[in-house]
């Protein structure tokens, strides 16, 4: 396959215009845990125990109010990327199995820009791993959810162009992987929901999603990734991926079945799993009737025939059922099936290595059980054909579309709702699904949890999404926030109040945006006035006018700034003879953020 990271290096160097952009901590990717707390793990583990309702009510001066639990929870870092504080408190707090799936989905949303009052970040971007200022046109869900033990946790979302930044999923991925692994968490298998991800599967590199962190199935090899675009394809991945090049076959299956390679390929197991004289009444007679005797020597090749193919069909019907573990016919069990695999695990090994262990009747008796359960369920769900009529997603973010319609903002039920409206909202999900005891999927898809926690959490603050203003000129407000830093910082360095009058603006302007005012108040910055706003935009027109001269003339990045600073320069004096040396002394500020960025840039783009 294809690496795309590696074509993305080789691609040539190209003229890329570079904006002036206000800090922003959703560029980051999550960072590390910030809420280690033991006493907010042991109120969370309260509320998981008893429940919501329970305590609210109780009256232990130890626990904290959901006020501050909710304050807590909204002080987590949740930038784009993995969510590292959610699945920590999963860890600390749930004394559960850590078997669980990883399950990627997407929401549409409208591709604009927009500042989140909220949280105070600028969404509608794609992030994180992009360096440039790109549209989004969706949002990347990540969710795990526990296999044994009904639990669920948001672990992760990213705002993507799919046409563009599809690789950038696989890159999430591997680190959420990497991730719970190092929390002890066993990923039993990925789903990924319909439309994400299978247009550039095929041109994705496997060491982009495995890397160093390839995890396998702890009851046998096979890789943890199940991929798949429909059933008929999920029977085809499933196969492929518990072939492995090392698993050649026994001489006496080659000659028994006529088979003209030793190694094992999908048309070899489709043909022992199929083979007509493979039935329950044979497996029972041969194996696992513990009272009978073995067969003599000479029909010992035969058993070792059976045990093998026993153990390609059990691998086959054991990976299945894991992707295939929403049994709408109510047939599946996977308590039964966590059994079988325990039971499976400890016995194959004895009888490949000793195929005349007699001696232990609980491990016949496993082999017996597990092989009913084999049968039963490949008889069930590929004999009769009810395969095609099973979910094979075990839980989407899909789901969270049945959540919208309970928070009090009409842009989050159209099919394409605005990126501040899609963040807020992922945010109440998130500590809805931290502070509510049950975690079963007839309550998530029905919207219980999100219910109560609303209805408890608007007594202390409202629940409603803020509607945000739509920035449709970002070029403008990446230099309006870089002038007012630089302007912010001469004030304070000269202590001039003549400075401060030719700086900064006097009144509020009503040409310039209210979400760039806002941006600029919320970081208690100078509004720049217009003069500082049209010199730095010429300015900013001279840096993007002479950018590729480095590249191009392999210059000294000192030569290249005497140039652009005394053209410039030249430009200001004539431009502005009243203020020249005040606006001399904000250019030399403009030019030390400026430069660095391009430096910055062109280092990125020269590796």
């Amino acid at each position: 396959m294809k690496n795309p990271i590696i074509q993305m290096k080789d691609k040539p160097v190209e003229q890329r215009k570079i904006l002036g952009r206000p800090p922003d901590a959703s560029r980051n990717e999550s960072g590390g845990t910030s809420s280690s707390d033991p006493s907010f793990f042991s109120c969370l583990e309260k509320i998981h125990q008893y429940g919501m309702e329970f305590y609210m009510n109780q009256e232990d001066p130890t626990c904290m109010p959901l006020k501050d639990l909710c304050k807590k929870m909204d002080n987590w870092n949740f930038s784009p990327g993995v969510l590292k504080d959610n699945i920590y408190a999963v860890k600390q707090t749930l004394s559960v199995s850590h078997f669980c799936s990883v399950s990627v989905d997407k929401i549409p949303i409208e591709p604009v820009i927009q500042f989140d009052s909220v949280s105070e970040v600028f969404t509608g971007f794609v992030a994180p791993l992009c360096s440039e200022i790109k549209l989004a046109n969706e949002v990347i869900v990540f969710m795990i959810r526990g296999f044994e033990v009904e639990w669920k946790c948001l672990a992760g979302y990213m705002s993507v162009n799919l046409q563009e930044d599809g690789w950038a999923i696989w890159h999430i991925l591997n680190q959420l992987i990497i991730l719970l692994a190092q929390y002890d968490f066993t990923v039993v298998n990925v789903v990924l929901g319909e439309g994400i991800g299978f247009d550039i599967l095929d041109n994705a590199d496997e060491n982009v999603i495995k890397g160093d962190s390839l995890i396998q199935h702890p009851y046998y090899q096979r890789d943890i990734l199940c991929f798949s675009k429909s059933v008929d394809d999920l029977v085809k991945s499933v196969t492929e991926c518990i072939i492995q090049e090392n698993f050649t076959i026994p001489d006496e299956i080659l000659t028994k079945y006529e088979l003209a390679e030793n190694v094992l390929r999908p048309d070899h197991l489709q043909a022992l799993i199929g083979c007509e004289n493979w039935s329950l009444e044979l497996v029972t007679t041969w194996l696992f009737q513990k009272d009978r005797e073995f067969p003599e020597e000479d029909r010992m090749p035969d058993l070792k025939t059976e045990i093998f193919i026993l153990r390609m069909l059990w691998m086959w019907v054991n990976a299945m059922t894991f992707v295939l573990d929403d049994d709408t016919s109510g047939f599946y069990s996977v308590e039964t099936h966590i059994q079988t695999l325990h039971d499976t695990s400890s016995i194959f090994g004895v009888l490949e290595k000793d195929v005349t262990s007699t001696g232990s009747e609980v491990l016949w008796n496993s082999m017996r059980r597990s092989t009913l359960s084999c049968l039963a369920l490949y008889e069930h769900y590929v004999a009769k054909g009810i395969i095609s009529g099973i979910r094979y997603n075990s839980f989407r973010s899909v789901s969270l579309h049945h959540l919208k319609g309970l928070v009090q903002c009409n842009d989050l039920s159209s099919p394409k709702p605005k990126p501040c409206n899609v963040l807020q909202f992922l945010h109440l999900v998130n500590s809805a699904v931290m502070l509510h005891s049950n975690f079963a999927d007839k309550d998530f898809e029905s919207g219980i949890f999100f219910s109560e926690f609303l209805e408890h959490r608007r007594v202390f603050q409202p629940c409603d999404v803020e509607e945000c203003e739509d920035l449709s000129d970002l070029d403008g407000l990446g230099l309006y926030y870089l002038s007012s830093r630089v302007v912010t910082k001469l004030v304070h360095q000269n202590q001039c109040e003549t400075c401060k009058a030719a700086l900064v603006a006097e009144h509020s302007d009503k040409s310039v945006p209210p979400v760039w005012l806002e941006a600029v108040d919320r970081s208690s910055l100078f509004r720049p006035s217009m003069s500082v706003y049209d010199t730095l935009q010429w300015a900013e027109s001279q840096f993007v006018h002479t950018d590729e001269d480095i590249l191009r003339l392999h210059k000294p990045c000192t030569q290249f700034a005497y140039r652009v600073y005394g053209e410039i320069s030249f430009g200001i004096r004539s431009a502005f003879p009243s203020c020249h040396d005040v606006l001399r002394g904000m250019l030399g500020a403009f030019m030390s953020v400026r430069l660095k960025m391009v430096a910055e840039d062109i280092t990125r783009r020269l590796k």
